[in-house]
């Protein structure tokens, strides 16, 4: 696999796929407001059957890629809304 580095504008529109590592578990269910120890059970036993595993690299592709991007554009709107009206972000 080779990188090339352009310097370029890069659209929202063109990124359709990205790398990304499973967080630990704790921090994921922290993420999710999740603090049952049950539920965080459930939780590791779907990401094995899945072949997550912390720390490790996967890919994000075409709408679940498009899905992350927008919850991500959204928190920043939502931060900006908020810092511009006063309260503390």
């Amino acid at each position: 696999m080779h990188e090339i580095v352009l310097r370029s504008t890069l659209k929202v529109s063109e990124i359709k796929s990205f790398c990304g590592a499973v967080p630990s578990l704790e921090s994921l269910c922290a993420a999710a407001g999740i603090s049952s120890g049950e539920d965080e059970e459930t939780i590791w036993a779907e990401m094995v059957k899945r072949n997550l595993f912390m720390g490790e690299p996967y890919w994000i592709e075409d709408r679940a890629a498009e899905r992350v991007i927008n919850a991500v554009a959204k928190r920043f709107h939502d931060r900006l809304l908020a810092l511009a009206s006063g309260e503390q972000a």
